[in-house]
């Protein structure tokens, strides 16, 4: 009865193991999935953020454009005639 009971023991001891076996077979299915969706996420969070840096910088550049339209300067040029053009154009004595 005792042999008997040692052999059970042993069986249910050798069952344990092959579970344990198994369930780790099964997460590295785990491992490999997640890193596969962790890259698709990578890719969908660098192609959003680049996204988003064009539309900023439009968005700037639109910004710029309007404070620089709004502040027009109208200057005339005046330009400085030498002084022996004046002494030309008196009538002699």
């Amino acid at each position: 009865m005792e042999e008997n009971t040692a052999r059970m023991d042993e069986i249910q001891e050798i069952e344990t193991v092959d579970e344990v076996a198994e369930a780790s077979e099964n997460s590295n299915t785990g491992a490999f999935v997640a890193g596969i969706v962790g890259g698709f996420l990578a890719y969908a969070v660098v192609s959003g953020a680049k996204k988003l840096a064009g539309f900023v910088s439009t968005k700037l550049a639109e910004r710029k454009q309007k404070k620089t339209a709004g502040t027009v300067i109208d200057a005339e040029i005046v330009e400085d005639q030498p002084e022996a053009d004046s002494d030309e154009e008196t009538p002699e004595k």
